[in-house]
């Protein structure tokens, strides 16, 4: 650009010009035909009063990262110590098991090796998930760009895990991951016989004006581009909702099904409880169900079992018998548990089983035989009133293992199977 009139040379002050373009472009002829390990962008801006009116350009745009896949053996690629694709093939992928592995190698992420993950134990689960909801590769996709340097490797595994309705979890050295779905039966039992005396602190809950009615849960979603917001109740009579945003789920079936679960673990969640147990707790898995006896009440029936005659059970305390049937639970040496209807004995502390018990219950106490086969005693009426759902598990000391749990109720998951309601009746 340049003067292309005469300058005045006989003023003595400062002329200022400005001019202004309505459409300029310059052109760099590039040598380079690779950039190294970075992927490349070319854009073309228009000159609209908006896009002048940006100090700072910005690009938003859909992609599907390519990663080595995984087909529960084999990967199909290898990476390099930079991140790029040491050798092998690579494909577009949303599956997590992909995304893990990937984000567990990367250099900026992780910085780990693939010996981290239990891919075994998570691959498995990424079938099993799929199959749960019926909806294809809908419930395995995680839709997210990692691209902040604040998020942890932790972190960005508890998202991935949250998208997919898991937890993650390390286990023996390896992040592991587990499915949050309904479970038919307890896998552990704990009694005043395998918990620290008084430890039992359970918080009951009832609804209240001042609590949540009402979920409202925020995610981006793949029709729209944008942000779209699902209320539950869908009456819209809720006064007060709890907020919650959905990372890594673009597809609107999903984001309903988790606001779902969400809404109904608001209504079904009443009891929380914390104890103390013995080192039994270790073998704990978060959502896992186990039974607790709650220890805080004077008449809770669990013991251990002293003496076996045939079908008949001498128990460590007395029962009490009421209205329908009754069953015993039994831990057996490897700590699952079996039950077995009964009815009442000779005498107070007795109980005959209906069918023999599939281990051998033992009566002797220390020793090679360690403890008492233990028990837990009630009508079948209330026999989930004691399953909980494990939340954390903590090593307190060298002797107990502190446990937080909520209630198990099926209705979490009441809405799982259900049709979903049309998107234009939701949105």
């Amino acid at each position: 650009v340049r003067r292309s009139s005469n300058h005045d040379f006989g003023f003595s002050g400062n002329v200022v010009d400005e001019i202004k373009y309505q459409s300029l472009s310059a052109v760099t002829k590039i040598s380079l035909t690779d950039f190294g390990n970075v992927t490349t962008v070319q854009v073309v801006t228009k000159a609209t009063e908006r896009a002048l009116s940006l100090k700072e350009r910005k690009l938003n745009c859909l992609v599907t990262r390519k990663l080595p896949t995984y087909n529960g053996t084999t990967w199909s690629g290898v990476f390099d110590t930079d991140g790029s694709v040491l050798s092998g093939t690579i494909a577009a992928t949303t599956s997590f098991v992909n995304i893990l592995a990937a984000i567990t190698q990367d250099p900026f992420i992780g910085r780990q090796s693939l010996t981290t993950i239990d891919l075994a134990q998570i691959y498995a689960l990424y079938s099993q998930i799929g199959g749960y909801f019926g909806l294809g590769t809908e419930p395995m996709a995680f839709h997210y760009t990692l691209d902040s340097d604040n998020i942890s490797y932790e972190e960005t595994i508890r998202m991935i895990a949250n998208a997919v309705f898991c937890i993650a979890y390390r286990q023996n050295g390896k992040i592991r991951f587990s499915f949050d779905k309904p479970q038919t039966a307890s896998t552990a039992l704990f009694t005043h016989r395998n918990k620290k005396p008084a430890s039992d602190v359970i918080s009951r809950r009832f609804a209240a004006d001042d609590e949540y009615d009402g979920i409202e849960l925020t995610y981006n979603d793949n029709v729209s581009d944008a942000q779209e917001v699902i209320k539950l109740p869908l009456s819209g009579l809720a006064t007060n909702y709890k907020k919650i945003d959905l990372t890594g789920v673009r597809q609107y079936k999903m984001a309903y099904l988790r606001a779902a679960r969400e809404y109904n673990k608001l209504r079904y969640q009443r009891v929380s409880i914390e104890t103390e147990t013995t080192m039994d707790g270790r073998l704990l898995l978060p959502n896992q169900r186990i039974d607790i006896v709650d220890n805080t009440r004077f008449d809770s029936q669990d013991g251990e079992v002293i003496a076996q005659s045939g079908l008949t059970l001498t128990l460590s305390r007395n029962l009490v018998f009421g209205v329908g049937t009754h069953s015993i639970l039994l831990m057996k040496r490897d700590g699952s548990l079996e039950s077995i209807g009964c009815t009442a004995g000779t005498n107070a502390n007795q109980v005959v089983l209906d069918s023999t018990p599939s281990e051998a219950i033992n009566t002797t106490h220390g020793g090679a035989n360690g403890v008492r086969t233990i028990f837990s005693f009630g009508a079948d009426s209330v026999a989930s009133a004691n399953s909980y759902l494990v939340q954390e598990v903590n090593i307190s000391d060298k002797s107990y293992v502190k446990v937080s749990a909520i209630n198990y109720d099926a209705n979490y998951y009441s809405d799982d199977l259900e049709t979903i309601p049309n998107r234009e009746d939701v949105l």
